[in-house]
């Protein structure tokens, strides 16, 4: 029990992954295109979203890659 801290106690070897219960976070990102050409849109069956926890996230749609930037929502957005 060789512990600098008063109350707690070494860990030699940790459990396996199966121990530990996994949480799933959904995040919803809004996405303003500005003057992207409309036509390359609704053309696209998939698209890929890259360093979204970066300040520069990019964007693929078809053949086109577009770099982001985050902007900061002041209130709240209404999405129907």
């Amino acid at each position: 029990r060789d512990v600098t801290c008063p109350g707690h106690h070494k860990v030699n070897q940790f459990g396996p992954d199966d121990d530990y219960e996994e949480e799933e976070e959904i995040f919803y990102v809004t996405l303003e295109l500005g003057n992207v050409e409309p036509a390359l849109i609704p053309s696209s069956d998939s698209y890929y979203l890259v360093d979204l926890d970066t300040p520069t996230p990019f964007l693929q749609l078809v053949g086109t890659v577009l770099k982001g930037r985050h902007k900061t929502l002041l209130g709240t957005e209404l999405l129907f």
